[in-house]
């Protein structure tokens, strides 16, 4: 198993914690890059316990919340303090992850808050999410916050061993994905993601048809919004500088060039800022029509 620097200088910080008995009871965690973070969990799980742990979604010490539509509801919590409230086997700690620390609705906070208060002995709260911004100001002050984000050395590592990619590639690679590991991640292990974005591209020159489009990539609208966006942002920079290093699809940029010709700064920018409008209704409205709003985006380019 590939082994992260970025991983394991965070590894040693809590093993100190631990060796000198100063290990806080909450934490917070900024995903920026996801990739091997079961691993990572795992073995800061092993840490805590002073054990193994194979798989931490298996260990009898450690409790999951679980959600439901991209929803935690206040039930799950309930659950979660009355697990705290008993007593660990073998006087090990007890360990409560929550893997998408947004997803907690108002009330499943508030009840986790107090919780957080007034901490059960040997119980520690691992909380991880990748929208900090919309995390409860309250949690946050109760809780040690660290970023999971690997830096290039980890990133070629990883690119490397994982997929066999040589450093040109995954230079490439990178480009293409805004140096979002995450996203070559998706691009390498799920090619109805990659398929989305070259089809995107021939529905943006009007060489294929919106509808069937939409109906194509149902019911995947946010990949399709991702491409939409990073298109939106290379003919940004295009119309800025034409021999700019910025641009991302550089593989397309016949397509840039064209939508750059056709359409004005301003519109550029109105269509970027309704597009991060989109992302956000996508992830915190669940009745939202995506298909709708995808598909009115397009209109706007290719009208």
């Amino acid at each position: 198993m590939l082994d992260l620097k970025t991983h394991k200088e965070l590894l040693d910080n809590f093993f100190e914690q631990k060796s000198s008995k100063t290990l806080h009871h909450a934490f917070i965690f900024r995903v920026k890059d996801a990739v091997l973070l079961n691993s990572f969990i795992n073995s800061l799980c092993q840490v805590i316990l002073s054990q193994r742990v194979e798989n931490y979604q298996d260990c009898p010490y450690i409790t999951i919340a679980t959600a439901e539509n991209d929803e935690i509801k206040v039930a799950e919590v309930k659950k979660i303090i009355k697990n705290c409230e008993l007593t660990a086997h073998n006087n090990l700690a007890k360990i409560i992850i929550i893997e998408e620390l947004d997803f907690l609705n108002d009330s499943a906070a508030n009840a986790l808050l107090k919780t957080l208060e007034e901490p059960t002995e040997n119980t520690f709260f691992l909380m991880f999410t990748r929208d900090y911004n919309n995390i409860l100001a309250t949690i946050k002050s109760r809780s040690l916050v660290y970023d999971i984000k690997l830096n290039d050395e980890d990133k070629f590592s990883y690119l490397k061993y994982t997929f066999e990619m040589s450093k040109e590639g995954v230079a490439k690679s990178l480009q293409i994905a805004r140096d979002d590991i995450n996203i070559v991640a998706k691009i390498k292990l799920e090619p109805h993601f990659w398929q989305t974005r070259n089809l995107l591209m021939k529905v943006l020159v009007n060489q294929f048809n919106v509808n069937l489009f939409l109906k194509e990539v149902s019911p995947q609208y946010k990949d399709a919004l991702y491409w939409l966006t990073s298109i939106a942002i290379d003919v940004y920079y295009y119309k800025l500088d034409k021999e700019s290093d910025n641009i991302a699809n550089y593989d397309k940029l016949a397509v840039i060039k064209h939508l750059a010709t056709k359409l004005d700064g301003d519109n550029v920018y109105k269509i970027y800022r309704q597009a991060l409008e989109a992302k956000n209704y996508f992830a915190n409205f669940k009745n939202v029509d995506k298909e709708l709003i995808l598909e009115n985006l397009i209109l706007e380019i290719v009208k």
